[in-house]
């Protein structure tokens, strides 16, 4: 694909009809967690349009690195990395780029975009000790949306220390040094006053900035239910969609909890039997099983589907039990352990196992 001729220093100088974003990783970030950020960015539609070039092809859950031991990186660094990664795949100049790392700052940011092109940006990811794992997509995707923002609304980094805000006033331009700030503004989700009239005299696009809007408020629904559900927890609610059998929760921006299809095979056995299912049990369930794969697993030849289940229904293979604890830690990974013991199967490895938002009690 050949790149487009650069445009200004300033994306205000132009009518934008669509903006596409490129979002990706940095190795030490586990994949899930830009997956799921991408989902929840591409949950509110308009002209900016959300993507990512790294496939889910049998990636799983994996144990993420501790930010504490990674090196400080210059922002010289990382903008330098974000430009290979736009060359590397031929991304036009026009379009914005973020990477989503784990690695700290020189500065300390959470997110910072380069000022001379306003479209490379970092995101810094490293929110372990900030937010339990369910909620760190809501920081992050913030970040981005404010990136976006602030490269229409800035030429320099010298202009932000006009209408930063040391006092926290709820405000996408609060400077929020400790969790609590940040979690204020991120609830809020609004620009103040100030801020608004700055954004008004740049005359940015309508549609650009009422998507980027529609996302703050998106963002803090979504965080007040999350934060609400310990008082609630029934309020929670999985929808199953569409032949190969997607798992999302509306209320949380539609998140999709990835399974692959033997683990989904797995899951919606346990679904069909809200009684529960004894491990010893499992074998005499194979005819099922075989059925449920067929209708979830790309694999066309009979063999092969017949070789994966007889592995689930093998006492003497650990199969099935690997499925479990996958299925467990992706429901972890998207919920929260509190939320997520409702939807994944549990009980005593040689028992009853259920899953208890369909059990029968």
């Amino acid at each position: 694909m050949e790149k487009a001729k650069k445009e200004s220093n300033s994306f205000n100088s132009y009518s934008m009809q669509s903006l596409e974003v490129f979002l990706y990783r940095s190795p030490e970030l586990p994949y899930p967690v830009l997956r799921e950020v991408c989902d929840l960015m591409q949950t509110i539609k308009g002209p900016i349009k959300f993507k990512m070039l790294e496939k889910e092809e049998s990636r799983e859950v994996t144990t993420k690195s501790n930010p504490k031991s990674l090196r400080v990186k210059s922002w010289k660094q990382l903008f330098e990395e974000v430009s290979q990664y736009r060359s590397h795949h031929n991304i036009q100049d026009a379009y914005m780029v973020f990477q989503l790392t784990n690695h700290p700052n020189e500065y300390g940011f959470y997110a910072a975009v380069d000022e001379k092109t306003k479209s490379l940006s970092f995101i810094n990811c490293a929110y372990q000790d900030l937010f339990p794992d369910s909620t760190i997509r809501y920081p992050i995707a913030f970040n981005i949306v404010a990136m976006l923002l602030l490269s229409r609304l800035f030429d320099k980094y010298s202009e932000l220390k006009y209408l930063t805000h040391q006092t926290p006033r709820g405000c996408l331009m609060d400077w929020a040094s400790d969790r609590k700030e940040l979690l204020f503004k991120m609830r809020t989700g609004d620009l103040c006053e100030d801020c608004l009239n700055v954004l008004k005299k740049k005359k940015i696009d309508a549609s650009y900035s009422q998507q980027l809007f529609n996302f703050l408020d998106a963002f803090s629904l979504q965080m007040k239910f999350k934060q609400r559900l310990e008082l609630n927890p029934t309020a929670l609610k999985m929808e199953i969609r569409g032949v190969k059998k997607e798992i999302y929760f509306p209320q949380l921006g539609d998140l999709n909890v990835r399974l692959t299809p033997l683990e989904k095979t797995v899951y919606f056995l346990f679904i069909a039997h809200p009684e529960g299912i004894e491990m010893v049990d499992i074998p005499s369930h194979k005819n099922e099983l075989m059925r449920i794969y067929k209708t979830l697993s790309s694999a066309d030849e009979e063999d092969t589907i017949m070789a994966r289940v007889n592995q689930l229904c093998d006492p003497r293979d650990n199969s099935i039990h690997e499925k479990l604890a996958k299925i467990k830690a992706k429901f972890e990974q998207a919920l929260g352990k509190e939320s997520a013991k409702a939807f994944y199967i549990s009980g005593p490895r040689a028992g009853l196992r259920t899953i208890k938002s369909f059990s029968i009690q």
